[in-house]
């Protein structure tokens, strides 16, 4: 191979490269799905890159042997534990001609500094990024690849991207940080608390899952962070401080621009999602805000994958594993296309979707967008009184009617499915599991509303962001409500497809909390989890109605003091109306087909 200069104050000279031991199924498994090799890996170097004075970035770098000087690609990670895994995939590129830099984060790892989430990543980025372009081993042309986290680390680059970067891999990143940590008020602690038990005190081997469980029984909630890890965590109390949107902390600081950066983007992209991820509503957002040109050149494909491009859940979801392991087949694939000249495929930019119940892949130039919904209203049984079972009609009753029902906050309804949630990563976890999984019927329960449709005559093709409409009150000063979007197949068995889920006081995506007195009937829109998905002629849809999902959700306490300072809770009795001047419904996005 080339001579390779290692030249700042920190280094270690040219080494063998070996794959992880621990990690070689994975590697293997990776060589299985590309194209022959074009290149050996001729050595690797370790070396501490000055970002700031005096601070020095641990940097492993793969190089080929040959082809020097070659295109780049570059890797920021904070997850010292991730190392070896990442080692054992990313290593695959320089097989195809790319020197490979792995980097780990300031205060992760061996490098330098204090780890504190997001704040240093726009500097030590840029700061890496000239370091290399200096290096006789680079041509010039560098692509950034990488999920979660990651793809922070590249993402937050866009409104300054050197004329070096030639593209990004944008995967499981999301960008409006507020949505992800708070639906109408109610905290997610089943993500974020989740994550930052994860990425605090990461130098330590610590049992996170046990932490995580005592974590959701710590009162004030406020305390979880002292009580685990015996100081205060800054980035945690920021975020479960300022349930408020319109706050300073949500306005002025790095979250407000991040949501507008899609905007800036100046290079192509290949961004990757997941239906059953907790990003997903941010990658939405994201491909939605990108410049027209830059659209027209870049790739979004959305699969039926949870946060590690797993398929989750219970429900058939079959052809959907198309990216490759660790996305290593869909990475190289799309930088050869970037960087190699090599003919792209007419069908191959725009937009790729899976949709869940027909096993197919969708392609068009944009989004599917539309205007057509499906709404069925949600209207109570027709025994007297009322009790668990409703139904679901295409037509509003125009009589009224109302059903009660009892909310404690110790006994919530437990998290079955869903989004939006990170703690089954943990190892050892033996808690809520996620995707779409198979639900029971709630008939034990009395604080579980059902309302079910008669049997679809005809498929029901459904892409967006589905709607509940809710008409309710409580005798509480504050509550919160649930919906959950349910498939009955044929078979009997039901399946999550989508949730949501409320408070009173900061309903309808309030900006700040509103007022409310106990008894008052309010309307509540709950815009759940985007969704592309296919109920089946002879299947049947199921809402469900409750007020708590824990955790994936916190468990309301029916007061209006501050979540995560509250210490007392009290029984609420909750009300839901239909009919009349109450048109209590689930609005479907529906895809057609020619057919009404």
């Amino acid at each position: 191979m080339g001579v390779v200069r290692c030249d700042t104050k920190r280094s270690r000279g040219i080494q063998p490269f070996e794959v992880p031991e621990s990690y070689r199924y994975l590697h293997d498994r990776i060589t299985k799905e590309l194209p022959p090799r074009r290149n050996k890996i001729g050595g690797s170097c370790e070396e501490m890159i000055e970002v700031e004075e005096g601070v020095f970035l641990h940097t492993i770098i793969l190089f080929p042997s040959e082809g020097s000087p070659s295109p780049t690609v570059l890797i920021r990670n904070p997850y010292e534990y991730d190392i070896p895994r990442l080692l054992a995939s990313v290593s695959h590129f320089v097989y195809f001609g790319y020197n490979v830099v792995l980097q780990s984060c300031r205060g992760s790892g061996k490098s330098d500094g204090r780890f504190v989430p997001f704040i240093y990543e726009k500097n030590d980025g840029l700061k890496t990024i000239e370091y290399i372009s200096e290096q006789p081993w680079q041509n010039g042309e560098i692509v950034l690849f990488g999920f979660s986290y990651l793809s922070f680390c590249q993402y937050i680059l866009a409104d300054c991207l050197p004329e070096q970067v030639k593209t990004m891999f944008l995967d499981k990143l999301g960008v409006n940080r507020y949505a992800q940590m708070y639906m109408n008020g109610m905290f997610r602690p089943e993500f974020y608390t989740a994550w930052m038990i994860a990425v605090t005190d990461m130098d330590r081997r610590l049992d996170r899952s046990g932490m995580y469980r005592r974590a959701l029984e710590i009162l004030p909630h406020k305390r979880v962070d002292e009580e685990l890890f015996g100081r205060k965590v800054g980035h945690y109390q920021a975020v479960i401080s300022n349930v408020d949107k319109s706050s300073e902390f949500w306005q002025d600081t790095i979250w407000n621009g991040l949501q507008r950066m899609a905007g800036k983007l100046s290079v192509p992209v290949l961004m990757c999602a997941g239906w059953f991820d907790h990003q997903i509503k941010g990658m939405l957002h994201s491909y939605e805000g990108m410049r027209e040109d830059v659209k027209k050149k870049s790739r979004f494909v959305i699969g039926p994958w949870d946060h590690l491009g797993m398929v989750p859940g219970d429900y058939p979801l079959e052809n959907g594993m198309i990216m490759g392991s660790m996305s290593i087949k869909a990475g190289l694939e799309w930088f050869d296309y970037q960087l190699k000249g090599g003919k792209v495929p007419e069908d191959y930019l725009g937009t790729h979707l899976y949709r869940c119940g027909s096993h197919l892949w969708e392609h068009s130039r944009d989004l599917p967008r539309t205007d057509t919904k499906k709404v069925f209203y949600l209207c109570p049984g027709r025994e007297k009184p009322f009790l668990k079972g409703g139904r679901l009609d295409l037509h509003l009753s125009e009589e009224e009617a109302k059903v009660s029902y009892v909310y404690d906050p110790c006994d919530p309804v437990e998290t079955l499915g869903g989004n939006s949630m990170m703690a089954w990563m943990f190892k050892g976890f033996e808690g809520a599991r996620h995707g779409p999984v198979q639900l029971p019927s709630y008939e034990e329960r009395s604080d579980v509303i059902s309302f079910c449709s008669q049997t679809l005559n005809r498929d029901l093709e459904v892409s967006g962001s589905v709607r509940v409409h809710l008409f309710a009150a409580t005798d509480a000063e504050d509550t919160a409500f649930t919906a959950k979007v349910v498939e009955i197949t044929e078979d009997g068995a039901a399946y999550h497809v989508c949730d949501g889920i409320t408070s009173i006081r900061y309903r309808n995506e309030s900006d700040r909390a509103l007022e409310y007195r106990a008894g008052e009937v309010v309307e509540l829109i709950l815009e759940l989890w985007d969704i592309c998905w296919k109920w089946k002629a002879g299947s049947k849809l199921r809402v469900d109605i409750s007020s708590s999902n824990f955790p994936a959700y916190i468990n309301h306490k029916n007061t209006k003091t501050p979540w995560h300072e509250e210490t007392r809770w009290r029984i609420a009795n909750q009300l839901l109306y239909f009919g009349g001047k109450y048109p209590t419904r689930v609005e479907l996005p529906i895809v057609t087909r020619g057919e009404d």
